[in-house]
């Protein structure tokens, strides 16, 4: 579910998202304001990319990871599939920030379940 209300405190949007899903399943590629994720339960795999490099995707995630290690497997790079992407892991009880307008997907790597802030104070962010 996704709440959505104007934040007094900021003067911009706020949007709250719960996330459950099993192994396999995450978000495609993105971009939007500030980021605040919380996973509870199970583990998480992030890209990340700097704004000059983001884009949006709707390649479902297990597909994009699998591409993304065959390109980085074809051209011998950091195995990333790019030099432009970052990649971590999120485990259960980590917090996650995600600056304005950084482009990032997930994969969970097990059964997740947690929570999401997205929160923006500039209006270009989440229109």
């Amino acid at each position: 579910w996704k709440l959505m209300a104007p934040s007094p405190a900021f003067g911009g949007s706020q949007e709250t998202q719960f996330f459950l899903g099993p192994a396999g399943s995450g978000a495609p590629v993105h971009y939007h304001g500030h980021a605040v994720n919380v996973l509870a339960y199970g583990a998480k795999r992030w890209k990340l990319m700097a704004p000059s490099h983001a884009f949006y995707s709707k390649m479902p995630a297990e597909e994009f990871y699998l591409s993304r290690i065959a390109e980085g497997n074809a051209t011998e790079s950091t195995g990333l599939g790019s030099p432009h992407e970052l990649e971590c892991m999120q485990y259960a009880g980590d917090v996650m920030f995600v600056p304005t307008l950084w482009g990032h997907g997930t994969l969970n790597t097990l059964q997740s379940i947690g929570t999401a802030y997205e929160f923006s104070i500039e209006s270009f962010c989440m229109e």
